[in-house]
């Protein structure tokens, strides 16, 4: 992907955020019971690294809606700081780092090979419930407005659609963007005991690193499934 389009990416992203920032969505009083159990179990995982930044003015101790931005693969949080400043709103903005550092930046898991994406199932999983425990946590930590809205991009736009399906109850919303949740992840059925967040994934039909038919395909899963999931389309 080009410089252009990246910057173009990052631009979307900030739109995203202007429209979404202020969405109410349903509270989130305390850490999922899903996770609660399974950290018993389990034996602890690494916290993941972050930068919070604060837009319009606002104080670390407001109640403020959290909007979480997971960036993709060989890139960093600090890139996407910048972009934080045309915020007027109010809103707490977390930008975690990929555990696995990748060139000049990091990633989440593992590259694909000749478009396998089932193969980046394990690494996948591994990331999307390290997010899930950052952000019960932090939701935990920080007077929180609402449950936090999860967006990013190719590896980041995966890992939301990760978050939402498998631990659900840690979002309340979730925007994919030029990503796709491979088939080994697809949940099988809606759990009824559990609060879904709505999916709206956005996608570049003239995407050539994660191609539009992988994301039709997920958010056509999705919806037969019960969920409420969208995908809206863009040339790019």
């Amino acid at each position: 992907m080009s410089k252009i389009q990246i910057h173009i990416v990052k631009r979307l992203l900030i739109g995203v955020l202007l429209t979404l920032c202020l969405v109410g969505c349903t509270g989130l009083s305390e850490k999922p019971e899903q996770l609660a159990q399974q950290e018993k179990a389990e034996r602890p995982i690494p916290t993941l690294d972050y930068i919070e930044v604060l837009t319009g003015e606002a104080r670390a101790e407001e109640e403020l809606p959290m909007v979480v931005i997971v960036h993709g693969l060989g890139d960093q949080p600090e890139s996407f700081v910048s972009f934080m400043k045309v915020l007027k709103e109010k809103v707490r903005v977390i930008l975690p780092r990929g555990p696995m550092p990748w060139g000049e930046g990091f990633a989440w898991f593992g590259r694909s090979t000749k478009g396998n994406w089932d193969e980046l199932s394990p690494g996948m999983a591994d990331s999307a419930k390290r997010l899930a425990l950052l952000l019960a946590r932090l939701v935990g930590l920080k007077p929180t407005r609402g449950r936090p809205i999860l967006t990013g991009f190719s590896q980041g736009g995966m890992l939301s659609y990760a978050v939402a399906t498998a631990y659900p109850e840690t979002i309340g919303l979730a925007v994919p963007i030029s990503g796709l949740l491979p088939k080994p992840l697809w949940p099988a059925k809606k759990q009824a005991r559990l609060v879904y967040p709505q999916i709206r994934a956005l996608h570049g039909r003239a995407d050539g690193i994660v191609p539009i038919v992988h994301a039709r395909d997920t958010v056509t899963h999705l919806q037969k499934i019960g969920l409420d999931a969208t995908l809206e389309e863009y040339p790019l």
